[in-house]
């Protein structure tokens, strides 16, 4: 869910997967509680699942978020690294600020490119960061 909030995006994702992941006799002990970091309100397993149970549910969660994650980046035309070295093949336009600052010039399909570039560096760096430090626990 992409709406305004304080910085979790994937908090509605997480929360639906360990509701998936619950077992049935815990279904019940889920509830809809407001999120600050999803900007909506979320199923969320309450005090009558251990608090231990929800961090496991939680990470399970984060678990198969950064393994389907990680199976579409490995499926991508180029990997990271590749990107990252044709970025640091043209440092000097790779610098650019995208083509609003010189859109009639020859440069303004290399500058469109290297913002391209740039942005599916930073994708793939997000999709590889360490799952345990992306996401906070219930």
């Amino acid at each position: 869910a992409a709406r305004p909030a304080s910085g979790g995006g994937p908090e509605h994702l997480l929360a639906c997967l360990a509701f998936v992941a619950a077992e049935e006799s815990e279904l019940g002990a889920f509830e809809e509680a407001f999120s600050e970091l999803a900007g909506h309100y979320i199923l969320v397993p309450n005090e009558r699942i251990s608090l231990s149970r929800r961090r496991e549910l939680r990470r399970r969660a984060v678990d198969w978020l950064h393994a389907a994650a990680a199976e579409k980046l490995s499926s991508m035309p180029t990997s990271l690294e590749n990107d990252q070295l044709r970025l640091e093949a043209h440092p000097a336009k790779a610098q650019a600020h995208g083509v609003e600052q010189q859109p009639h010039t020859a440069e303004a399909p290399t500058q469109r490119m290297n913002t391209a570039q740039r942005f599916r560096v930073e994708v793939k760096l997000l999709l590889t960061e360490n799952a345990s430090s992306m996401f906070n626990e219930w």
